[in-house]
């Protein structure tokens, strides 16, 4: 997660998601990745850029419907 945030600040291409102003593929792919490293209570104060895409994107249905705990057979 250090070297996506170091590349969303270096591109400067960030908007509310990686890639500017609308979900892509790269905001798909990160917000498990986020998901994970919260669930095995990693360190995360590191990358506040890459928190605030997440928490931009968990703010869409689509994001948040999806995610293990709204899903009773992922547990």
């Amino acid at each position: 997660l250090s070297v996506v945030e170091q590349r969303l600040l270096r591109e400067g291409r960030s908007g509310r998601f990686c890639l500017g102003d609308t979900p892509t593929l790269a905001d798909c792919v990160l917000v498990p990745q986020v998901f994970n490293a919260r669930r095995f209570e990693c360190r995360l104060d590191h990358v506040p850029t890459v928190l605030k895409v997440v928490d931009h994107c968990m703010q869409l249905d689509a994001f948040a419907k999806t995610q293990p705990s709204q899903c009773p057979d992922a547990e």
